[in-house]
């Protein structure tokens, strides 16, 4: 179980060491660019209580189509709102700016 443990570990710390280096630094430029994806991460932590917690806290009739139709609508939202983030911040050096 300890080498299991260690291993676990060793991929979290091998994954987040790299991918910190390469997100903010390395390729920060590229990765501010993206403003969707910051859209999507909080999107998906707001959604994932939408589809899943609502639908074990309320009574829906059917669990799968509410859980559909949250996750495809927050789809759409977040994306929604990425777009318009982008466009927020469009022509900053996202290097430079506050």
């Amino acid at each position: 179980m300890r080498k299991h443990f260690l291993a676990v570990l060793a991929y979290v710390v091998a994954t987040f060491a790299t991918q910190a280096v390469s997100h903010f630094g390395v390729n920060a430029a590229h990765y501010a660019a993206v403003t969707y994806l910051f859209a999507w991460l909080v999107g998906s932590i707001l959604v994932s209580y939408e589809a899943l917690a609502e639908a074990a806290k309320y009574g829906v009739p059917s669990v799968a189509s509410w859980i559909a139709v949250e996750v495809a609508a927050g789809f759409v939202q977040f994306t929604f709102y990425g777009v318009l983030l982008g466009l927020v911040h469009r022509g900053r050096d996202p290097l430079t700016a506050p």
